[in-house]
């Protein structure tokens, strides 16, 4: 299990891609469920705000010019949010059935589930959208 902020897949040659190869190459996984769930927090997320929080907590204004000046990382792409979690889901799992590295034999699915409930609600079935 992985679990990150929105449990999206942002980067193609990212840690989570990077773990999931793993998984399947060394662990010998065979199926990717990507789980997204109801209520996120990431939903709708403003880099604005995040810099306000940051700031708020000590951050000096001074670091975020630095990174921001590095060009290594473009923070306000990196705390932008998404705009709903299912077109989230979607896009993860398109992400990965199309990874160059992937293997083509990992079923990978996508599901959303219910904060409140706990019901779990299928998106894509490897590759089969509900």
């Amino acid at each position: 299990m992985i679990k990150n902020a929105g449990g999206v897949v942002l980067a193609p040659y990212g840690g989570v891609v990077r773990s999931l190869l793993v998984a399947v190459l060394e662990l010998g996984v065979e199926e990717i469920l990507v789980i997204g769930h109801t209520d996120c927090g990431v939903c709708g997320m403003r880099p604005e705000v995040i810099r306000q929080h940051l700031l708020a907590r000590g951050i000096a204004p001074e670091i975020l010019s630095e990174i921001d000046e590095a060009g290594e990382v473009d923070l306000d792409a990196w705390f932008t949010g998404f705009s709903g979690e299912e077109q989230a889901v979607r896009d993860s799992v398109a992400m990965l059935r199309a990874h160059p590295l992937m293997p083509r034999d990992v079923a990978i699915h996508g599901l959303i589930i219910n904060s409140s409930t706990g019901a779990l609600r299928v998106l894509e079935q490897d590759g089969q959208k509900t």
